[in-house]
């Protein structure tokens, strides 16, 4: 009889925590079969690709046990990173960097930057500080 392969401990994580996210925020309970099932479909294309998070990890949307479920897949360990909730998080209008550079005297607008608006002053010579 063959002895069963050791699983990597990263791996063995991964999974404890997507089973443990997939029961907190879905009320799912997934086995070892289930998150093959989750891999398989996304490496055949039956998932749906969202986006990619970063040069590992990937976002999709996959259809396990009736329910559609949002996942975060790690390709270089080949497993799943975690699950996320049903609903995305509103995204902010402006990114923080926006807002510091929109709001004039902003704490960390660099010095040698042009002004917003089209002034030629930059932040250094206008500085709150100086006054």
């Amino acid at each position: 009889m063959r002895k069963r392969q050791k699983t990597n401990p990263y791996k063995r994580r991964r999974n404890q925590h997507s089973k443990g996210r997939a029961f907190e925020r879905y009320g799912l309970s997934l086995n070892r079969f289930d998150i093959k099932d989750i891999i398989i479909a996304i490496r055949s294309q039956r998932a749906v690709f969202i986006k990619r998070h970063s040069n590992r990890i990937t976002e999709w949307t996959v259809e396990i046990k009736n329910t559609t479920v949002r996942v975060l897949y790690d390709r270089i360990h080949e497993c799943i990173a975690t699950v996320l909730p049903v609903q995305k998080p509103q995204l902010v209008e402006k990114t923080i960097v926006e807002q510091v550079r929109s709001s004039p005297g902003g704490k960390y607008f660099p010095p040698w930057a042009p002004w917003p608006g089209g002034k030629e002053e930059s932040f250094a010579k206008n500085s709150p500080r100086d006054n």
